[in-house]
């Protein structure tokens, strides 16, 4: 019954802006009655939660993909950027719809959530580096910044991987001093 929560609510996200789904309307769409979200989440905040702790947690494992993969490290550079990319284009909605919605409801608390969620990301970064042994001319967590940032705001457009093998020979200059 959770996974048949998630799925409607992350379909409704597909459909409609995140503020505008509630409760009844995540229940309408997959077919049952509202009391019976509230057995398995109290309320919208920690059905947002569990979604993004899925939606790490599916990150994490397609990061140790990445690592796998028999490559220089200026490839598997572009494909990490690219999977971070798709993941925050393809899960955009609930990412804008948490933020936008805590930023109005209290700033602080948005602050703390939003430093959270780059704390998690730079982290993951930063290991996967550490792993890659990148030839660094900053820190680790200088490094996983950088590309955090860049590929946040990158994620805002259409994005393949020839042109995140362009973005990771960029960003490598400015984190390892050399061109790929």
């Amino acid at each position: 019954m959770r996974t048949k929560i998630i799925e409607a609510f992350e379909s409704l996200l597909q459909e409609k802006d995140f503020a505008s789904i509630d409760m009844r309307s995540i229940a309408a769409k997959a077919g049952i009655a509202v009391g019976t979200i509230y057995n398995y989440f109290p309320n919208k905040d920690s059905l947002v939660k569990e979604i993004i702790t899925i939606k790490w947690e599916s990150f994490k494992e397609s990061l140790k993909n990445v690592e796998k993969i028999n490559a220089p490290p200026e490839e598997k550079l572009a494909h990490l950027i690219f999977e971070l990319a798709t993941f925050l284009l393809h899960h955009r909605g609930i990412w804008q719809g948490l933020f936008l919605e805590e930023k109005e409801k209290d700033l602080k608390h948005w602050q703390t959530l939003a430093k959270t969620h780059n704390s998690i990301a730079i982290e993951e970064i930063s290991k996967f580096l550490a792993k890659s042994l990148f030839p660094l001319t900053c820190s680790l967590d200088d490094a996983a910044r950088m590309i955090w940032g860049i590929t946040a705001a990158f994620a805002s457009k259409n994005i393949d991987l020839e042109k995140t093998k362009l973005l990771a020979n960029y960003l490598l200059k400015g984190i390892g001093g050399r061109e790929s």
